[in-house]
């Protein structure tokens, strides 16, 4: 994941001007393109909602799960608990 954002940066920042475009060209090259970055996007999503899940359902108790599912419609009550747990 880090690999795929730092490759993002790469292809988003901008170039310094006193950048040469033979580097610029190359460095290009050797990243990958946009659609392969893409790709690696979308397989990074699955991975991490695969993931999340898991923590969910295992890392969570019972009790926790149950809670956030009955209070999910009560807006109000999970702004209060949000708030409570601000520094």
């Amino acid at each position: 994941m880090v690999k795929w954002m730092v490759n993002i940066l790469l292809r988003l920042a901008p170039d310094r001007p006193e950048t040469s475009a033979q580097s610029i060209e190359q460095s290009l090259l050797n990243s990958p393109s946009i659609p392969d970055l893409m790709e690696e996007a979308e397989a990074l999503f699955a991975q991490l909602d695969e993931f999340s899940l898991l923590i969910y359902r295992y890392g969570v108790p019972a009790s926790t799960r149950e809670h956030l599912f009955t209070t999910a419609g009560n807006c109000e009550h999970l702004l209060v608990h949000v708030n409570a747990c601000k520094y």
